[in-house]
C-alpha cells in the first residue's frame, strides 16, 4: 500500500526539538513509549549489529540526580556554546537555541520520562586501529596499495551506524503519537557517575538522552533551512550553484538590511551576505533624523530601531566658546515633522542585528561571515564569497552594494568617486553618563575640537569628535580613550563637561577620515546598484549619513517591486533624486564644517558673527533643516553660492 506522501513528508519535516514546549504535568503512559521504542528497533543496522539498549528513567528521584549533573555539565559548556552558536545564521536563531537549552537543563528533573540509548561496547580508537592495521599490513602496502585503507574510520561508522537511525525512529515515532523530544548530551561529562546511579556497566556506551513528554500544542513546522540544492553536489565535489535569487545584498547595515526586509516582504528571493560573524559595534552613526524615521516607516522597518534600543532626543543645545552662558538655549527637536516626534539615537549594531532577522524571518537567506567577496557586473552578474563552511556562487538577477564608506562593490564594478576631507573625526560609547539630560543632545567647539554628544537612554550615550587633520593621531594608541575623554573638559560645557569626562567606556575608540565622496556617474552598471554611502556620501559632520541609507533602500526597493523591468535605465529616477540630494547634502556639509570645524581666533570670531546674523535673519539658519528634514523640503536658496558667499562675507 503507497503512503500518504504529503503526511509522512509532514512528519518528517516538522519533527523539532523540543524543550520548551514539553508537558510537564501530563504522565506518558508506558506503553506509548514501548510501542515508539518497537518502532524505533526497526531501524536500518550496521552489519545487522543490533547492539543498542534502551534504558528508560521515570523515578523522580533518579531524575533529580541527573538533572544536577546537567545542570553541572551546562554551567561549564554554556559560554562555548553561546560563541559557537552566535557564528551561525543569525543571532537571533542562536539566541532562541541557546535560551531553550538553558530553559531544559532547568525543566528536565521534572519531564515524565527520560531515555538514555546505549550501545554495547566502547567507541572505537581509530589512530589505534589504524596504527595496528598499518602494523599489520607494511610488508603488503607497497604491493597493494588498498591495504592502506583506514580502518579505524570504518569502526566507528558501523559503531554509530545503528544506534541513531533508531533514535531518529524513536522520535518519529513519538511525534506521530503526539509527544515531543530532543537528545541531550549533557549528562555525557558524566558517564561514570551516571553508570553507578542506574547500574550501566562500564563496557557500554551512553550515547545521550531523550527527554520525553506530550507537547503544549501541535503547531510544529519546518526548520529554517538552506534548501538541499544548495548543499548538493553531482558527481564531483565544487561549488554550490543554489537556485538563483532575485536579489544579492552585499552589506547588512542599515541600508542592506532594510532593502533585504522591503524586498522580501514584497516577495522577491533576497540573499543578504555580511562580513561579520554577529554584529558588532564597529563605531557607526547612531542617529536618525526625523525624515529619516518616516522612510523606516515606509520600509516597514521602524520597529527594528525601537526593538533595538533607540532613544527619542527631544532637544538640542549648542555649548561653544563663541556662545556665552544667556545666549545658550535649547532646540525643540520634535516639531520639525508632524507625527514623526524627535531624531532617534540607537546601537546601530543591534539594530542592524534586528533588521537582519526580520529579513530572514521573511524568507532572505541571510549569510554571516561572508568574505572574500567578488562582483562581476553583466546582465546576470555573478557573485562569489567564502564562508567557513566553503566558497559559493550566486547569478542573481540584480545585486545591491551596501558595503558603506569602503566601496568594495562599487570599486569592483568601476564607479569611481571624486573624494574630498576637511578634518578628521572619532567616536565611543559609554555609559553611566547619570549627570547628563536623557533627552538632549549637544554639539559645539572649544579649542582645536568640535564635539557632539547624543544620549541613547539609562545612562548611555555616542560620543563623537572632529579635529583638524594634523591631530589624527593624538586619540590612537596607548592612552588613545584617556585622551579621547579628557577632550570634553571644556569650558563651554556645564560643570567643565564633568558629566561626560567621568562616565565609563562602553565600547571601542574608532577614528577616520571625514571623507566626502561624489560619485563620478550613475552609482550603478549592468546588473549592479549601490546603495547607502556606498553610493556616495557627505561629510559626516552632517549626521545624515543613515537617513539617506533609507532613502535609497525605500527607493531603489520601490522600483524593484513595481516593474520587471531592472536595466539601468528603469533606476533613471534614483539617479536623479540621489544627485539632487546629495549635491545638496554635500553643500550643506561644507558649510557646517566651515562654521563648526575650523579652528583658531578667526573661526571662533566668525561663529560668533553667524550666530548673530541668524538671530538678526531667521533664514540665515536654512542650512541647519537639514538636520531635520529631507532635502527637497529645505528653501532653494539655502544652497546658491550667493548664499554662502552673503553668509561668510556678512560674518568675515
Amino acid at each position: 500500500m503507497p503512503f500518504d506522501v504529503a503526511e509522512t513528508d509532514r512528519l518528517l519535516t516538522t519533527t523539532r526539538s523540543v524543550r520548551r514546549r514539553l508537558d510537564l504535568d501530563r504522565p506518558v503512559p508506558r506503553e506509548i513509549v514501548e510501542q515508539a521504542l518497537e518502532v524505533a528497533v526497526q531501524a536500518p543496522t550496521a552489519n545487522n549489529h543490533q547492539n543498542w539498549r534502551w534504558l528508560v528513567i521515570t523515578e523522580a528521584g533518579v531524575k533529580e540526580k541527573l538533572a544536577e549533573m546537567i545542570r553541572s555539565s551546562w554551567a561549564f559548556h554554556r559560554n562555548d556554546m553561546w560563541t559557537n552558536a552566535g557564528r551561525r545564521r543569525n543571532d537571533a536563531q542562536a539566541r532562541r537555541n541557546y535560551d531553550s537549552a538553558q530553559a531544559l537543563t532547568e525543566t528536565i528533573a521534572a519531564v515524565p520520562v527520560l531515555v538514555i540509548p546505549c550501545v554495547l561496547g566502547r567507541p572505537p580508537d581509530i589512530a589505534a586501529i589504524n596504527a595496528r592495521w598499518r602494523a599489520r599490513m607494511a610488508d603488503k602496502i607497497a604491493d597493494d596499495p588498498g591495504h592502506l585503507v583506514q580502518h579505524g574510520e570504518t569502526r566507528a561508522s558501523i559503531f554509530y551506524g545503528s544506534i541513531f537511525p533508531a533514535i531518529w525512529s524513536f522520535q518519529l515515532a513519538l511525534r506521530s503519537r503526539g509527544l515531543g523530544s530532543t537528545i541531550t548530551c549533557l549528562h555525557v561529562p558524566h558517564e561514570r557517575e551516571t553508570g553507578r546511579l542506574l547500574g550501566i556497566p562500564t563496557g557500554v556506551t551512553q550515547v545521550c538522552m531523550i527527554p520525553v513528554a506530550y507537547t503544549l500544542g501541535a503547531g510544529f513546522r519546518p526548520a529554517d533551512r538552506y534548501r538541499a540544492k544548495e548543499r548538493t553536489y553531482w558527481e564531483r565535489w565544487a561549488v554550490t550553484r543554489p537556485e538563483p535569487p532575485d536579489v544579492v545584498i552585499v552589506g547588512g547595515g542599515i541600508a542592506g538590511a532594510s532593502a533585504a526586509c522591503k524586498l522580501t516582504a514584497g516577495g522577491l528571493s533576497v540573499v543578504l551576505l555580511e562580513k561579520q560573524d554577529t554584529y558588532q559595534d564597529l563605531v557607526r552613526g547612531e542617529w536618525l533624523a526625523p525624515w529619516g524615521i518616516r522612510e523606516a516607516q515606509r520600509l516597514g522597518v521602524y520597529d527594528c530601531f525601537s526593538a533595538g534600543g533607540a532613544w527619542e532626543i527631544r532637544e538640542w543645545m549648542t555649548w561653544d566658546e563663541a556662545v556665552t552662558d544667556d545666549e545658550v538655549e535649547a532646540v525643540d527637536m520634535t516639531r520639525f515633522i508632524p507625527g514623526v516626534g524627535g531624531p532617534m539615537s540607537f546601537p546601530h549594531h543591534a539594530v542592524c542585528a534586528l533588521m537582519a532577522e526580520q529579513a530572514a524571518a521573511s524568507g532572505a537567506r541571510l549569510v554571516m561571515n561572508a568574505s572574500k567577496i567578488v562582483v562581476v557586473p553583466g546582465e546576470r552578474p555573478v557573485v562569489t564569497y567564502r564562508t567557513p563552511e566553503g566558497a559559493f556562487e550566486l547569478r542573481p538577477r540584480l545585486v545591491l552594494g551596501a558595503t558603506g564608506r569602503g566601496c568594495t562593490v562599487g570599486r569592483q564594478v568601476g564607479i569611481t568617486m571624486r573624494n574630498s576631507m576637511h578634518h578628521w573625526g572619532g567616536g565611543m560609547m559609554v555609559e553611566d553618563m547619570a549627570g547628563w539630560p536623557p533627552d538632549v543632545q549637544a554639539m559645539g567647539t572649544e579649542g582645536d575640537v568640535m564635539f557632539m554628544v547624543f544620549p541613547q537612554g539609562y545612562g548611555r550615550a555616542r560620543l563623537y569628535l572632529n579635529f583638524p587633520t594634523a591631530n589624527k593621531h593624538r586619540y590612537r594608541g596607548p592612552g588613545g580613550v584617556e585622551r579621547f575623554m579628557a577632550a570634553f573638559e571644556l569650558e563651554c560645557l556645564p560643570d567643565r563637561g564633568k558629566a561626560v569626562t567621568e562616565a565609563t567606556p562602553a565600547g571601542p575608540l574608532s577614528v577616520w577620515p571625514s571623507v566626502s565622496s561624489v560619485p563620478e556617474g550613475p552609482p550603478l552598471t549592468e546588473g549592479v546598484v549601490l546603495i547607502g554611502d556606498e553610493a556616495g556620501n557627505a561629510d559626516t559632520v552632517l549626521g545624515t549619513g543613515l537617513s539617506c541609507a533609507m532613502r535609497d533602500s525605500r527607493t531603489v526597493c520601490d522600483i524593484l517591486l513595481a516593474s520587471s523591468d531592472w536595466s539601468p535605465s528603469a533606476f533613471a529616477p534614483y539617479v536623479e533624486e540621489r544627485d539632487f540630494r546629495l549635491e545638496r547634502l554635500d553643500f550643506g556639509a561644507s558649510i557646517i564644517s566651515r562654521l563648526h570645524v575650523e579652528f583658531g581666533p578667526a573661526a571662533v570670531e566668525r561663529r560668533r558673527r553667524v550666530r548673530k546674523l541668524m538671530a538678526r535673519n531667521f533664514a540665515a539658519q536654512v542650512t541647519g533643516l537639514l538636520n531635520m528634514v529631507a532635502p527637497e523640503d529645505v528653501p532653494e536658496f539655502g544652497f546658491s553660492e550667493f548664499f554662502a558667499e552673503r553668509l561668510f562675507r556678512e560674518t568675515a
